[in-house]
């Protein structure tokens, strides 16, 4: 292992919780009382809006109010509760603890920090453009950035020199700079369970835990992946099946063309028992089989590891 070792910084989540813990989040709630006697004509509507500190309150609210969930609008306002000096301070922070914890975990294994490196996402993602079972994030389509948001990746961007990757994700760069680097030679540092499908150096900055990913943990991490899909970016995966069975499927390593054809497998049994599971919700292209289904969601739950090159399926020994 090479003694100096260059630190991938995944930050797209650190705008999120830097910003998240530095806001109040309000909700306001608005619905028009309509005048029985003047019911064609809105002038005499009376419009209420009432404002709420967290969602429970506001739904019970609505509840006692019985209002019609229909006739209602609902709308979440991120609110400061500090200034920006204190945001920026708070990122520097959070980065300053990253480098400590990194550079001890680091000298346990008689290494040390080279290069510390930042990467945020930028546009054109190319999952968009191959996801067709769901779109791809698009459950967070109604979701309300920090209030900070903009400010923070300013901040990381002249500051800090984060960059800015367009075409892919920020934690795709991380992943191709430690796939094509000697073993050792990187840690990825983000929060993202996906990166734990890269084989080497990783550290989780929210739990504060490093660890050597080995390649046989990163690949098994990744076909079980396949079967569970991602909630959190909208990748469906097999219905109903979560990481039990998953595991149970695949307890352990094995060669990667024999996991691959247990998640096909496990697709085609699915797809079986809830073909309307499998029934595309973006464009006109239909799924053909369980192999397609999977290659789909193998495609979008992947980190590359070489710009510009899709993952494809392992073949089996002639």
């Amino acid at each position: 292992m090479s003694n100096r070792v260059t630190v991938l910084v995944d930050t797209d989540p650190l705008v999120y919780r830097v910003g998240y813990s530095l806001e109040a989040r309000v909700w306001y709630t608005e619905w028009v009382d309509v005048d029985p006697d003047h019911a064609d004509d809105p002038d005499h509507d009376t419009r209420h809006v009432a404002k709420f500190h967290n969602a429970a309150a506001r739904d019970r609210f609505c509840e006692l109010m019985a209002l019609d969930p229909d006739e209602v609008a609902h709308q979440m306002v991120p609110v400061p509760v500090s200034e920006e000096r204190v945001v920026y301070g708070r990122v520097k922070q959070t980065l300053r603890d990253i480098e400590k914890n990194v550079a001890e975990y680091l000298a346990v294994h008689g290494q040390e920090i080279g290069e510390f490196r930042m990467f945020l996402t930028g546009t054109n993602n190319f999952r968009m453009d191959i996801a067709t079972l769901r779109g791809y994030k698009a459950n967070r389509k109604n979701s309300v950035r920090p209030y900070w948001y903009n400010e923070i990746r300013e901040y990381l961007v002249s500051r800090w020199g984060a960059v800015i990757v367009d075409g892919m994700e920020a934690d795709d760069a991380v992943s191709i700079i430690q796939a094509q680097a000697k073993e050792g030679a990187t840690i990825i540092c983000t929060i993202d369970k996906d990166l734990e499908n890269c084989p080497g150096h990783f550290y989780n900055y929210a739990k504060k835990e490093a660890r050597f990913i080995t390649y046989e943990e990163a690949r098994l991490n990744f076909y079980r992946q396949i079967i569970t899909g991602d909630s959190t970016d909208n990748i469906p995966g097999c219905y109903n099946v979560g990481k039990a069975r998953a595991k149970e499927l695949l307890p352990e390593y094995e060669d990667e063309f024999t996991m691959w054809m247990k998640c096909v497998e496990e697709y085609r049994t699915n797809m079986e028992k809830y073909p309307e599971h499998y029934i595309c919700e973006v464009g006109d292209t239909e799924v053909s089989g369980a192999t397609e289904a999977a290659i789909q969601n193998a495609r979008l739950v992947w980190m590359l590891e070489q710009e510009g090159v899709m993952w494809e399926p392992p073949k089996g020994r002639a």
